[in-house]
């Protein structure tokens, strides 16, 4: 009887595990847009996502964007002219001096250090401040970090030697 029982049970899982049945997926749900999604006009519901883009209608008409000029890449914005960006007092000449050299062992002076050397040599400079520049990275190269200030016309020569130079506008 227990053998019985055993074949029986044997041929049960036999069975079950040689099923050729193949489960089918589901099929995938049919999604309609919504009203809010259709049009854009009714597009004002927080949460809705992807919101509908508005494009107005400038000079150029909107989408597509207007043909670039030949001579390069259009500026985001335009740039102010150097004479309304860093005014200019009266009888001065911006001048700019890197702060020091790539790889330098030495740490580059202070704005205020650079300023007093000025002031040694006998130039009292007006509006200091620091800019960073590109500059290239080889050991040679000065650092990024210069120094402008205003400097009186006949006092140029004397900033030349002590290592500043012309700023042209």
């Amino acid at each position: 009887m227990k053998q019985t029982l055993l074949i029986l049970w044997l041929l049960g899982l036999l069975a079950v595990s040689c099923n050729t049945a193949v489960p089918q997926p589901e099929p995938a749900p049919v999604i309609q847009p919504t009203p809010a999604l259709a049009t854009p006009a009714t597009n004002n519901q927080p949460g809705v996502a992807p919101r509908a883009t508005v494009t107005p209608a400038g000079p150029a008409g909107g989408y597509p964007a207007p043909a670039q000029p030949a001579s390069g890449y259009p500026s985001a914005v335009e740039p102010m002219p150097r004479s309304e960006a860093y005014p200019l007092a009266a009888g001065y000449v911006w001048m700019i001096r890197p702060a020091g050299k790539q790889c330098a062992e030495v740490p580059p002076p202070t704005l205020a250090e650079a300023i007093d050397e000025l002031k040694a040599a006998g130039i009292e400079p007006l509006a200091p401040q620091t800019a960073n520049l590109m500059v290239c990275e080889a050991c040679d190269c000065p650092t990024s970090l210069h120094y402008w200030a205003q400097i009186p016309q006949d006092k140029v020569k004397t900033a030349e030697n002590a290592g500043w130079t012309i700023r042209e506008p």
